[in-house]
């Protein structure tokens, strides 16, 4: 009897300890199944964002989360900001196609994402981050909606980049030569009206003729058809270097008073050839395409054909080159020569174009003539500068 006892007795601890067991697993398993919430709801949001994006200049804040472990991942009103205040970007809100496991398990690659209402303000310059060591970022693929970008200058008192409701497509990636943000086929500006400020902030580096307007009117388009900006350079020059855009700039139209140099001494060279009055309002032919690619810190075009409709009805002048981002020039420039009743070619002879080879920069360029015998480079004015 009494070793009956002493066996029931030993059989308690035994059951107690089993059932403690059993309790500390079902609270494990409900503290498990809930750090989403907790994550989601609780000032534990916020730092572990900012651990996961491992960037020290940048700050993020969020007013709501929704974390699932088999749900899509969803931030509400995200905020980005730089230590400086010079990068500040707003997101409405940004869904994650992948639950939190997935996430987990893919990192860093964090898959489909999108985002609504991104408002993008940056402050040129940026300031140069060289002591930052990044160990590698988040690559994703997102959808845009409803976007807005703005980026002003210092000493600027209006903004460089200001648009608004854009679309379009982006992806964070990685391949041999670094990482990089793509952005998708997109159209910048749809029948924009032209204006003094784009004309010299954004126009003129892809066609030096729109630099430096008095006054000007009319209409153009601009898309993008590639656009790459590397994320892991050391400087501005460097990212400013390593940038890769092709587009189409369509001139719908375009009148305008210019006081750039290299336009001036032109059409006043045309006028008195042609024996006209130099025109006070500068006309353009309608719709010029003209094909645009940035590379090595500098803007490449060609396609550029501007006609003068004040000075002669069928007068084209032609260009194709590059230009810097510090204004360097390196273009060559066709013009058409005019011949007197006494010089006119034999029947089926056509007439050489004058060809002139502009250096220096947008305000200050210098022009020459092309020898005759140099004429055939002329489609290679800095040898490898063709797009």
């Amino acid at each position: 009897m009494n070793q009956l006892s002493e066996t029931n007795e030993a059989r308690v601890p035994s059951r107690q300890i089993k059932r403690r067991l059993v309790y500390v697993g079902i609270v494990f398993f409900l503290i498990l199944a809930c750090a989403p919430w907790l994550i989601a709801h609780t000032p534990l949001r916020d730092p572990i964002i900012n651990t996961l994006q491992n960037d020290p200049y940048l700050s993020i804040t969020t007013d709501d989360a929704s974390l699932g472990w088999i749900t899509p991942t969803e931030l509400k009103k995200v905020s980005v900001l730089s230590s400086d205040e010079r990068v500040n970007i707003s997101v409405k809100q940004l869904t994650v196609f992948s639950s939190l496991p997935q996430l987990w398990f893919k990192a860093p690659d964090v898959g489909t994402v999108q985002v609504e209402r991104l408002a993008i303000h940056l402050k040129l310059p940026l300031k140069d981050n060289e002591d930052v060591v990044q160990e590698g970022g988040l690559f994703f693929k997102a959808h845009l909606k409803d976007t807005k970008i703005l980026v002003e200058v210092d000493g600027e008192d209006e903004p460089i980049i200001d648009l608004r409701d854009l679309n379009l497509d982006a992806e964070v990636k990685r391949d041999a030569s670094g990482e990089w943000l793509s952005l998708g086929q997109f159209t910048l500006y749809d029948h924009q009206p032209l204006t003094t400020e784009l004309c010299d902030e954004f126009l003129q580096l892809i066609d030096p003729v729109l630099a430096d307007v008095a006054a000007v009117a009319g209409s153009f388009s601009c898309k993008f058809e590639e656009f790459l900006v590397p994320l892991d350079s050391a400087n501005n020059d460097e990212a400013i270097r390593d940038l890769k855009i092709k587009g189409v700039l369509t001139i719908h139209n375009l009148a305008g008073e210019f006081k750039t140099p290299l336009l001036r001494d032109l059409v006043s060279v045309l006028a008195e050839t042609h024996e006209v009055k130099v025109p006070d309002v500068i006309r353009l032919a309608k719709d010029t395409t003209i094909i645009f690619e940035i590379r090595e810190g500098r803007i490449f075009h060609e396609g550029l054909s501007f006609g003068f409709p004040d000075i002669a009805p069928d007068l084209i002048v032609r260009s194709q080159g590059s230009v810097g981002i510090d204004e360097s020039l390196d273009l060559t420039i066709e013009v058409p020569q005019i011949l007197g009743n006494d010089e006119k070619p034999a029947k089926g002879i056509k007439v050489k174009p004058l060809i002139l080879r502009v250096q220096g920069t947008i305000l200050k360029p210098i022009v020459t003539e092309v020898p005759e015998d140099d004429k055939s480079k002329k489609a290679n004015p800095g040898e490898n500068n063709d797009v």
